[in-house]
């Protein structure tokens, strides 16, 4: 060092021994150099402990994430589990339902929850129902070891809903008996439960076995149904609850390195966020790593779960080594650093690697694929309406454009093309609604044996000679609540698609039955998601081409069809299952090549009513008479229904918004009838508009008209619907003429 000094030092002089007894002093430069060298050294090696410890901290925050994601999915597992054998079992009794939470346990070595509990709903029951069914249980409750049931707090009315079993044994003092309903937070997330079939996650509560001052916990809450309780008595549909408390979260935590204090932040529901520190002996002095780190949310079905997390270091004697040894070191410090950095990115990948290969690895994948599934199937329903949409637009483009410049003797022909391609584009609409669950049906209690004579004098028209058509009913057909417009529909799509699978020729059954449906029937079929009940079948069967199972996956497939493009849309299947599922049943489907297909419609049955017949005056074709006020935020649809009334002898005022109609109305204006759209620009939607003209103007009709049908619920007035006329767009010229005229017809 002191030779290649002293060489740069004197320029090209040559370097004798005398160098070596009598080194030159190191210029300012060098020190300076020196100095610099240190301090980017030292720096180095500080900045590297600090990256080693803030990867440490994210290694320890993602496994606090990876165990809460598994200590929820394995409770919230468990409860569906009890849920499933409890709706299965012929009893239910304290000690039945101990042997299921232990069987259930036996599943899982880990326990997270502090206790699980049964909860009845009595929606319209009073402490007597309650008391009764206790009563009943009283025996099974000594058996197995109960304290007195008693309902708890004092109940002064409200919603209802105690607890009658709980598990473990040590927790019941304090659970049996608490009424759930009188809890907001608690009866919301059972409220939840019950309404979307799933589980729930409550807001913050505090156990009804702690102090009222103890930390905040939580609940997951998931739905079960009625289940008998012994002979005689059944235990009301409800929810089964567990409680778990942050740190029953992380009981089974184990630090990966215990000079890291980590603290996690759970959220819950719709209320604030709970704090767990997962280091209680943390240091005061500890100094921060990592900041409210936030990760994705943990999505379980029904609930999702924000999780965040900070980290701070305990500084120990040991994390000054490497800035003290980079001092001495050089080049060799900065070849281990690297070395060092490499074998800890490995120890750190590997540990991801592992903890990836825990539980959830399963339910990732069959996420990705159910996304992959859904995305192809979007995929396909948006190529296939933009193609359609396409060829309709074209058609009526293309016409609109050739009457500009076509004589009048040839202009009708024109006009004809151009009202069927849009008729056709609003059927399209209607089977789009139809398999999205959107259409609007009117059910009514329909006598379906009668239904299917009518809908098979109507076929009998439709089919060719050579097709043999049969129709039967059971005798004591159930009835069913559902829209026979739209049954006559999808009998009449399921018997086309047979008449193009026989080529035209060959037998067509139609067969309906009485079915009943049992929960065992639920596992065979998963994704029917069937209500347990009686059903009213309907089967078509042809003997036509059949179809494999490559085809029978994707015949409800929107646009998926084996005929040419010219023959068919590929929508009349996924219309009719939209239908079915809508009216709360389904559609199966169950076919083998070369023999034949059967479509299998199931529609909920009740019991037959008595059903008078009303018979209303027509609106026959005389010009209409009277005043219209016309709300219609969209101007070109607004102008066309104006001329249309116009021409029919209606007087028309037309306004673009529910907030001029309703200014009129308040200023004095009068009209025989108010036509409104549902949803439009500006503070009064029609729903609202319909609504005051109800209570201001309550001899004035009213007709709203919508895009699809579900307008009114989407902006929280569905309810609407039920007292006033609606037409969906696009509304047909005479359509919309007769419906002014009876309206007005029928106002007093």
């Amino acid at each position: 060092m002191h030779r290649v000094s002293a060489g740069v030092s004197h320029g090209h002089r040559s370097v004798t021994a005398e160098a070596w007894d009598h080194p030159a002093r190191p210029s300012a430069i060098y020190w300076l150099f020196a100095l610099l060298f240190v301090t980017v050294m030292t720096l180095i090696a500080t900045l590297y402990v600090w990256y080693e410890r803030r990867v440490e901290a994210l290694v320890e925050m993602e496994a606090a994430y990876s165990e809460l994601e598994l200590a929820l999915s394995s409770v919230a597992l468990r409860l569906s589990a009890m849920a499933s054998v409890i709706e299965r079992a012929d009893r239910m009794t304290p000690t039945d339902f101990a042997a299921i939470f232990e069987e259930t346990a036996e599943a899982t070595s880990r326990r997270h929850e502090r206790a699980i509990a049964l909860i009845p709903h009595f929606p319209d029951g009073t402490l007597a129902d309650v008391n009764s069914l206790t009563a009943a249980l009283a025996p099974a409750y000594r058996g197995a070891g109960y304290p007195d049931f008693k309902v708890f707090p004092p109940y002064g009315g409200g919603p209802l809903m105690p607890v009658i079993m709980a598990e473990p044994a040590g927790a019941r003092a304090g659970v049996v008996g608490f009424n759930f309903g009188s809890s907001p937070p608690r009866y919301a997330a059972a409220r939840r439960a019950m309404e979307t079939g799933a589980t729930t996650m409550s807001a913050p509560v505090v156990l009804s076995q702690d102090e009222p001052s103890a930390p905040a916990s939580f609940l997951l809450v998931h739905p079960h149904s009625t289940v008998r309780s012994g002979p005689g008595t059944e235990i009301p549909a409800g929810v089964i609850a567990a409680g778990l408390t942050p740190e029953s979260l992380f009981g089974y935590h184990v630090p990966l390195f215990d000079y890291i204090d980590l603290t996690v932040t759970i959220g819950i529901a719709e209320g604030a966020p709970l704090v767990v520190d997962l280091d209680p002996g943390s240091t005061p002095g500890a100094i921060p790593l990592l900041s409210d780190r936030r990760f994705a949310d943990i999505d379980l079905p029904g609930f999702s779960v924000p999780f965040g997390a900070s980290a701070a270091l305990r500084p120990r004697p040991i994390d000054l080594v490497p800035p003290l040894f980079a001092i001495a070191s050089s080049i060799l410090l900065l070849a281990l650093i690297a070395r060092q950095i490499g074998q800890r990115d490995r120890q750190r990948l590997a540990l991801e690697r592992a903890l990836a290969r825990k539980e959830i690895e399963l339910r990732a994948v069959e996420e990705t694929r159910s996304r992959a599934v859904r995305l192809e199937a979007l995929g396909r329903l948006v190529g296939g309406v933009a193609h359609d949409f396409n060829n309709i637009l074209s058609v009526v483009m293309g016409n609109l454009e050739l009457m500009a410049n076509t004589s009048p003797e040839e202009r009708p022909q024109l006009e004809s093309d151009a009202l069927s391609a849009a008729r056709r584009g609003a059927y399209l609409t209607k089977q789009l609604l139809a398999y999205g669950r959107r259409s609007h049906l009117r059910p009514v209690d329909l006598d379906v044996a009668a239904a299917l004579r009518e809908a098979a004098q109507m076929l009998r028209r439709v089919l060719p000679e050579s097709i043999e058509l049969t129709s039967s009913s059971e005798r004591a057909l159930w009835h069913s609540r559902v829209d026979p417009d739209g049954l006559q529909n999808a009998l009449l799509n399921l018997s086309l698609n047979a008449r193009d699978a026989m080529g035209g020729r060959g037998s067509l059954r139609i067969e309906a039955a009485n079915l009943r449906i049992t929960g065992e029937d639920s596992p065979e079929r998963p994704r029917e998601e069937l209500v347990p009940g009686r059903y009213v079948s309907i089967s078509v069967t042809d003997d036509g081409s059949g179809m494999d199972a490559a085809t029978m996956d994707r015949a409800f497939d929107p646009f998926f069809t084996t005929k040419h493009m010219t023959e068919g849309s590929g929508m009349g299947l996924p219309s009719v299952l939209g239908f079915c599922k809508q009216s709360g049943g389904t559609c199966r489907l169950s076919s083998e090549p070369g023999v034949g297909t059967t479509a299998q419609i199931l529609l909920p049955a009740i019991a037959p009513v008595q059903r008078e017949t009303a018979t209303a005056a027509g609106a026959g074709d005389a010009a209409g008479t009277g005043s219209i006020l016309l709300a219609e935020d969209e101007q070109a649809v607004g102008r066309v229904m104006m001329r249309q009334l116009e021409q029919a002898g209606f007087a028309v005022t037309l306004v673009g918004s529910g907030d001029e109609a309703l200014a009129l109305l308040e200023g004095g204006a009068r009209f025989d009838l108010l036509i409104t759209d549902i949803v439009m620009g500006g503070n009064v939607q029609g729903p609202d508009l319909a609504l005051r003209v109800e209570r201001d103007f309550p001899k004035m009709p009213v007709v709203l008209v919508s895009g699809y049908p579900r307008e009114a619920s989407l902006i929280g007035s569905g309810d609407v619907l039920s007292r006033h006329q609606l037409l969906s767009k696009p509304v047909p010229r005479a359509l919309l003429i007769a419906k002014a005229k009876e309206a007005i017809g029928r106002a007093p």
